[in-house]
């Protein structure tokens, strides 16, 4: 029977199991109490698993290259969450079945430019901890959901548009503009830009027209000016959630507030 070995922070081995049955591999909260956490780690044997699905590791533990490369041999894997301080390559995951991949970033090097060969990843969350620059443009078009929070330098939104996003998640950006695209705006069911600041104005016109748009979330973002109009027609938004009323701007004249996730807004609502 092959087993996980490493090394605890109190100095005792760990030794762990993994058996025909293992879907789940957790060295995680739920592995370890709030004492105990792994200081090493062996997955060498990680080549004999059959069956795993899902590797979630402590954020206390910091994953290198070689931890990396031993997850690599597990072709069932489909979902991976992770600690790193080093700039990992990711390639050596390109013959696994991954779909989900979550990372925290200790440091501030470009992860993205070995996801590039992932063929079936569709959802990513990455958090940074430092400034850094990211390849964007490198993300595997099968991606459909996208995370990113942190001190991201020089953020495009146009070098996601080889992308079909199904939901967009941005937290803690620095000054930028978010100026969609109609194609990736039409595509998007969940858009969400929580703690961001001095990212300028925000226009809802490439959203005209749209019947997916179910969920924004501007929580803690503060605009220059946050035009509604689009927005206030689509019979999809449901969920509107804001901290920034302030700087709400549509022109009402010659339309009504079809949004249900708008309505509530409604008294907030400047018009020019």
């Amino acid at each position: 029977m092959p087993y996980i070995t490493g090394v605890l922070n109190d100095g005792c081995e760990y030794k762990k199991s993994i058996t025909k049955k293992t879907r789940v591999l957790r060295l995680d909260n739920e592995e370890f109490n709030s004492q105990h956490y792994l200081t090493e780690l062996n997955l060498s044997n990680l080549s004999c698993s059959e069956n795993i699905e899902s590797i979630i590791f402590h954020k206390s533990l910091y994953l290198t290259q070689e931890n990396l490369n031993d997850i690599g041999k597990c072709r069932t894997l489909k979902e991976l969450h992770l600690t790193t301080d080093k700039e990992l390559d990711f390639s050596v995951l390109q013959d696994s079945d991954l779909e989900k991949l979550v990372i925290y970033f200790i440091g501030g090097s470009d992860l993205f430019k070995t996801l590039v060969g992932l063929k079936k990843l569709v959802n990513v969350t990455v958090e940074f901890s430092s400034e850094t620059d990211l390849s964007l443009e490198c993300l595997p078009p099968s991606l459909q959901k996208l995370t990113i929070s942190g001190n991201i330098v020089n953020f495009e939104l146009s070098k996601l548009e080889h992308l079909t996003l199904k939901e967009l998640s941005l937290k803690g950006l620095p000054a930028c503009e978010l100026n969609f695209s109609v194609e990736m705006a039409q595509n998007l069911e969940l858009l969400c830009a929580v703690y961001c600041h001095d990212i300028g104005n925000f226009n809802s016109l490439p959203f005209h027209g749209s019947t997916k748009l179910k969920t924004i979330n501007f929580s803690g973002t503060y605009w220059e000016h946050l035009f509604i109009d689009e927005f206030c027609e689509l019979e999809s938004l449901k969920w509107v959630i804001l901290t920034d009323t302030m700087r709400i701007v549509a022109d009402l004249s010659n339309k009504k507030i079809v949004s249900s996730g708008w309505k509530r807004w409604e008294e907030y609502i400047s018009c020019y």
